[in-house]
C-alpha cells in the first residue's frame, strides 16, 4: 500500500490518504454567484469517503465552503483551523471536534501530527500545515504567500517529502495574495521537498473580482526548478485524478522552456 495518495478536487481542495488516514484540505464544493472555479470539480461532496481530519488554511469561500462542510457526512472528523471564526462555521455545520492552531502550535489526530505556522498574505491569518506520520511528511499551504516563513520553519524543523503550494500568484492592487510559481519552487526547495504538487492554479475572472490578477501557472515552475532544484518533481495533477507519492511522476511537468516553448505534461 502506498503511504500517500493525493486526489485533487479543485483549487486547494484535495483528498489525502496518509498511512490509511483520510484528510480533506480546504473544502470547496459549491460555487457562489461571485466565486467560480475556473476548472472542473473533481469530486462531488456526496462521493467523499469517510474522513478523519479536515484542515482549513483560511476563511475565504473558495477554501472554507459552508454549504460543502454542512454536507460532509463524516461529522466525527477533527477539524483544524487557524481562527475561531472558521471553527464556529465548522461547528454550525455539525462538527463538534474542532482545534484552532496558532502559529507554531501543533496537535495530533490519530497517527497524524499536525503542525501549523503562519502563511502570510493579506486579510485573515492563514495557516500552512505540516502533516506527519512515521512514513510521510507533507506540507500543505492552501493560501501560502510567505516564502521566508517556509524557510524559517524548515530551518528549525527539517525537511518534508511533498510540498503542496499555490502557483498562480494572484495579486490585488499590486499586492500578492498567494505564492507565484517561482515562489512555490523556492519554498518547496527550502522545505527540502522532492515533489512539488501545484495547487491554487486555475482562476475564474468573476466580474466582482476583476481587480485580482493571475500571474503564473504550474508550467511557470520549470525555469526556477531547473535552476535551483533540478531533481525536484513538479506535479500538475488534474482535478479528479489520484496519484501516489510513487506514481505522481506520471503527472509530472517535463521539459525545458528556454525560449517560452511548449512543455509536455505526461499522463494528463
Amino acid at each position: 500500500m502506498n503511504a500517500l495518495s493525493i486526489t485533487r478536487i479543485v483549487n486547494s481542495c484535495t483528498l489525502l490518504e496518509i498511512d490509511g488516514l483520510r484528510v480533506l484540505t480546504d473544502p470547496w464544493f459549491f460555487e457562489r454567484w461571485h466565486t467560480h472555479r475556473g476548472e472542473p470539480l473533481g469530486m462531488p461532496v456526496s462521493d467523499l469517503p469517510a474522513i478523519d481530519l479536515i484542515v482549513g488554511s483560511n476563511p475565504f469561500v473558495n477554501h472554507w465552503d459552508r454549504r460543502g462542510l454542512a454536507q460532509i457526512a463524516s461529522k466525527g472528523a477533527t477539524v483544524v483551523t487557524p481562527n475561531g471564526r472558521m471553527a464556529r462555521i465548522a461547528k454550525r455545520a455539525g462538527f463538534n471536534n474542532t482545534v484552532t492552531l496558532a502559529d507554531g502550535r501543533s496537535t495530533t489526530v490519530k497517527e497524524v501530527r499536525v503542525e501549523a505556522f503562519s502563511g502570510g498574505g493579506l486579510g485573515p491569518r492563514t495557516n500552512v500545515y505540516v502533516l506527519s506520520t512515521p512514513n510521510v511528511r507533507l506540507m500543505f499551504g492552501g493560501e501560502a504567500c510567505d516564502v521566508d516563513a517556509v524557510r524559517r520553519w524548515s530551518a528549525v524543523n527539517g525537511p518534508v517529502q511533498v510540498a503542496m503550494l499555490p502557483v498562480n500568484g494572484l495579486s490585488a492592487f499590486g499586492r500578492r495574495l498567494v505564492m507565484s510559481a517561482a515562489e512555490a519552487v523556492e519554498a518547496a526547495a527550502a522545505a527540502g521537498a522532492d515533489t512539488l504538487v501545484a495547487i491554487h492554479d486555475a482562476h475564474y475572472e468573476d466580474w466582482i473580482w476583476r481587480f485580482i490578477r493571475r500571474r503564473s501557472t504550474a508550467r511557470d515552475c520549470l525555469p526556477v526548478r531547473d535552476r535551483i532544484a533540478p531533481a525536484m518533481r513538479v506535479v500538475d495533477l488534474p482535478t479528479g485524478r489520484t496519484g501516489s507519492h510513487i506514481d505522481l511522476g506520471a503527472h509530472q511537468i517535463v521539459g525545458r522552456i528556454p525560449g517560452g516553448g511548449e512543455v509536455t505534461e505526461v499522463g494528463a
